[in-house]
């Protein structure tokens, strides 16, 4: 591993989510599979005799000490520093785990060098960064359960998908609050590919619905949620289909985020 490196951040999509109740611990188990995709962020990373991480990033917003970046470097604390520059193509609020993503690329990197911590460490420590880290240590398809900590890898499908982000920033947090609303109820949703926080962050940003209501006019794939939102999402497998789609739906909605991606398997 050299000291200096160009790393692919990769996003992912949730096909299903199913979300429970919280637990004892004031957090929602969840079960759904996990699929990493081929839209990703680029993170160019390099030693420092300074023993802190600096970041810029393409979008000065995120320069900050309160990226995901800087604290899984501060988490993993090593032996040298870090400058890192994060060039951001995944959208942001849209239920893609750019953020995850990015943490883990760097606990991953950092421990190439270091070789400091076992696998069950690094996953322990990405856990305490947040729920989706873990599962971007290697990627891929996998089942996710528990809060996010248990991890059981499944057999490569090839998929393709057409992703749209309407520009929508959805807040994961209040989509959950909303969520318990809807929970204490009974009122749930569910289909073929399901997502109990559909209908909390339908509630919450009205357009969304209306945005899936109108491309589901146009196309005769089922328009699916990932996540808290707000990336909606086609799937079929034929990548021919799925690019013509997302022309077919760019032409109509110039202003939003559409792109053809394909899943990765495991790394």
């Amino acid at each position: 591993m050299t000291t200096s490196s160009s790393i692919k951040s990769y996003a992912k999509l949730n096909l299903g989510l199913q979300v429970f109740p919280k637990n004892s611990s004031g957090l929602h188990p969840i079960q759904s599979i996990f699929q990493e995709i081929s839209l990703y962020d680029t993170i160019t990373v390099k030693k420092s005799d300074t023993p802190t991480c600096t970041i810029t990033c393409s979008k000065e917003s995120l320069a900050t000490t309160n990226n995901l970046i800087v604290s899984a470097f501060n988490a993993f604390n090593p032996t040298f520093g870090l400058c890192v520059h994060l060039e951001k193509n995944i959208p942001l609020g849209a239920g893609l785990g750019g953020g995850s993503s990015n943490a883990a690329v760097i606990l991953n990197w950092l421990n190439a060098i270091e070789k400091k911590y076992t696998d069950k460490t690094l996953n322990d420590i990405a856990y305490a960064l947040g729920s989706d880290v873990p599962y971007f240590l290697n990627g891929g398809r996998a089942n996710v359960t528990g809060t996010g900590n248990v991890i059981d890898p499944l057999k490569h499908v090839d998929q393709h998908f057409v992703i749209i982000y309407p520009s929508i920033h959805s807040d994961t947090g209040l989509v959950y609050n909303e969520f318990d609303t809807f929970e204490k109820t009974k009122i749930k949703t569910s289909k073929t590919l399901f997502n109990d926080l559909k209908k909390p962050a339908f509630n919450l940003y009205p357009k969304l619905k209306t945005i899936e209501t109108t491309i589901q006019s146009l196309i005769t794939n089922d328009v699916f949620m990932s996540g808290s939102g707000s990336t909606l999402y086609i799937t079929d497998p034929s990548e021919e289909k799925c690019k013509l789609n997302a022309k077919k739906l760019k032409s109509l909605f110039p202003d939003f985020y559409i792109e053809h991606v394909k899943a990765l398997s495991k790394r």
